[in-house]
């Protein structure tokens, strides 16, 4: 996740635009942050392999980009 500080959230969205799950939604201090996603949705079920999109928000705006989830 690029270097951010502020508010800030990550959620995966379907290829449709439908949100599946939102990671992380509050405050980022500087440096650098991870958050695992465990290809589930929101009610905790498992998503199908497919494409997806996240999206990342900062103080300096929102990054998007895809993602290619494989479920083994």
């Amino acid at each position: 996740m690029p270097e951010s500080r502020g508010a800030g959230g990550r959620r995966r969205y379907d290829v449709i635009g439908r949100r599946i799950r939102r990671l992380y939604d509050g405050s980022l201090h500087g440096g650098t942050a991870a958050l695992v996603w465990d290809g589930r949705n929101d009610d905790g079920v498992s998503v199908a392999s497919g494409l997806y999109w996240y999206a990342v928000r900062g103080d300096e705006g929102v990054a998007k980009r895809k993602v290619v989830y494989v479920r083994r």
